[in-house]
């Protein structure tokens, strides 16, 4: 399998917004080959039969955004038990229901690093080390698990959103939800919203042809 980049369209201003830079590569890769036909699908997996490569690609991606999924599920539910402003004994039973915080639990445990120490002086003596690494020249699943930790650890891994077409986008903003003006268009035509605006019209319209004002 080649080498995959990213496919972040970079700012014309390049002014960078915090743990843009971080989430990258975790973006380029979620999107990566996301939008593919059965035809080739078959392709991509002769050829990583080819390079002897056991772990599909897909199913790579499908355990990373569970992860992503289970952890926005999780803080929902967070969220609701501090909303309910209960004692500590009531809260400790009440965190042992929370399925989405166990089950996210359980997938990170697949994940393990070690940590590795540098002797360098002033520069950067201390990082997390997988311990079943990507390939070197490959960013892979291994590689996204430790970039979600690194926006985790800056409280940031909340602005990675899934927009309604699939493709996955850092939010820069707390209300931005699409990855372009035609899926945020495409979103708002589908709702009851523009439905109700649109049936709103066709009456006026027909009230019109009846008065005979328009024809």
């Amino acid at each position: 399998m080649p080498k995959q980049h990213s496919h972040v369209s970079h700012s014309k201003s390049g002014r960078a917004y915090s743990g843009e830079k971080e989430a990258k590569d975790i973006i380029g890769w979620l999107n990566f080959r996301l939008f593919e036909d059965e035809a080739t699908q078959r392709v991509w997996r002769l050829i990583e039969e080819v390079e002897g490569k056991r772990v599909n690609f897909r199913r790579q991606q499908d355990r990373v955004i569970e992860i992503l999924r289970l952890y926005e599920q999780s803080r929902i539910e967070w969220e609701e038990l501090s909303r309910h402003g209960i004692d500590s004994r009531a809260r400790s039973s009440e965190r042992k229901k929370m399925s989405a915080s166990l089950e996210l639990k359980r997938r990170l445990r697949r994940y393990t690093f070690y940590p590795q120490f540098f002797p360098l002086g002033k520069l950067l003596s201390f990082v997390w080390t997988p311990r079943r690494p990507d390939h070197p020249d490959e960013y892979g699943e291994v590689s996204a698990i430790a970039d979600l930790a690194k926006l985790a650890e800056k409280d940031l891994l909340g602005h990675l959103r899934e927009c309604p077409c699939g493709r996955w986008i850092w939010a820069r903003f707390s209300h931005q939800r699409f990855c372009s003006a035609k899926c945020r268009e495409r979103e708002f035509q589908s709702s009851e919203k523009w439905k109700e605006h649109r049936r709103q019209k066709a009456r006026e319209y027909n009230r019109l042809h009846k008065s005979g004002k328009v024809k």
